[in-house]
């Protein structure tokens, strides 16, 4: 169990529609794996200790709803496709507002998180029969300024759609894949994906930048299986890549009209100054 202190609400009094009959204030402190336990999965975006107030109210007229106010400063917060994290010393706060319909929760309104740097505006639905739909509003932090939809399909790869003015992949170019103890069975694969994005700037690796970034993946939940990327780097470059799977062999194929920047901007090669690249592989 979580501990918690409890407020109650009970108005027996006939009153207008919209006048609250039922109220539960609940105030706790605990932590995600505590949250996971009792059903409510950050799925890994939240991470370390939790704090705040859940508000459930139900109204004359039979509406019913939950809203969530949360302390996020001890909380790491985590977007590994951009790898960009929050650490747990840092102020933040999360709000929702979780609608219901009978016994299940029929969206989600105003889902947000604030801190210095970093800003998160969305929504939920729960479409029936059709999984869940996350309406990113606002997602800000550094360079990125993008929204976009998310859709969670019942029996189909999660469907990302994202666009915007800039996106910073600076560091998820530059992260490292730390080696795997090739003695450890093979961890299991997480959710297959697809992703559509278009960006009107894009931060890459060691200071490049491009522009008129268009991308589309797919990824069956251990390795890409589909890409396909265009865009424009510094002096009107352009540059290709792609990615496909033929007869159970991935392929890629990497195109540029500048291969130096291109290499620099994909943390590939550090040296190499301009140049055409044509690479089959």
């Amino acid at each position: 169990g979580i501990p918690a202190k409890f407020k109650g609400l009970m108005d027996f009094r006939p009153g207008r529609p919209r006048d609250v009959s039922q109220g539960i204030e609940v105030v706790a402190d605990t932590d995600t794996d505590a949250l996971r336990k009792a059903g409510f999965d950050p799925i890994g975006i939240v991470a370390g200790p939790v704090s705040g107030t859940l508000v459930w109210n139900k109204l004359n007229n039979g509406e019913a709803s939950i809203d969530i106010a949360a302390d996020l400063a001890k909380s790491t917060l985590n977007i590994a496709p951009l790898a960009w994290s929050k650490p747990p010393s840092t102020a933040a706060t999360g709000k929702a507002r979780l609608v219901l319909a009978g016994d299940r929760i029929a969206r989600i309104d105003g889902l947000q998180a604030d801190g210095p740097g970093f800003s998160f505006r969305s929504a939920v639905d729960f479409p029936k029969g059709r999984g869940s739909e996350l309406r990113i509003d606002k997602l800000s932090f550094g360079t990125t300024a993008v929204s976009g939809l998310v859709r969670f399909p019942s029996n189909a790869p999660i469907q990302i759609d994202l666009a915007g003015s800039s996106i910073d992949l600076e560091a998820k170019l530059s992260e490292k894949t730390p080696p795997r103890d090739k003695t450890a069975p093979e961890p299991p694969p997480g959710p297959s994906w697809t992703l559509a994005g278009k960006f009107a700037r894009a931060r890459l690796a060691r200071g490049v930048s491009a522009t008129d970034l268009d991308v589309s993946i797919a990824n069956d939940g251990r390795v890409t299986t589909y890409m396909k990327a265009t865009g424009t780097l510094p002096k009107g470059a352009s540059f290709k890549i792609g990615i496909g799977v033929d007869n159970g062999v991935r392929n890629i194929r990497a195109m540029s009209d500048n291969a130096g920047d291109f290499l620099r901007g994909f943390d590939t090669a550090r040296s190499i100054e301009g140049g055409k690249l044509d690479l089959t592989g």
